[in-house]
């Protein structure tokens, strides 16, 4: 999901010999202009929201479907015995 918002986001002001660059080694941000420097570092900025924002996403569901399975006594396994 990251990947491919960057590519998109990167795409509006970097041509791909810098976007390429920049997936090889994000040292190479220092190479560029200070404004497309910090257009790199807010299109990153808001990927990782957005993928942070998606793990939430997940999570909460995980605990909402704990919740529901949760039972206040659990149901044991019943093992027929083998000498009967």
């Amino acid at each position: 999901m990251l990947d491919s918002f960057l590519k998109k986001e990167l795409a509006k002001q970097l041509d791909s010999t810098q976007m390429k660059a920049i997936g090889e080694s994000l040292s190479a941000v220092k190479h560029l202009t200070p404004a497309q420097q910090t257009f790199v570092r807010e299109a990153f900025g808001k990927g990782y929201a957005a993928q942070m924002w998606v793990v939430l996403g997940f999570s909460g569901v995980v605990v909402l479907s704990s919740l529901v399975m949760w039972e206040k006594s659990p149901k044991r396994l019943q093992l027929e015995d083998p000498t009967s």
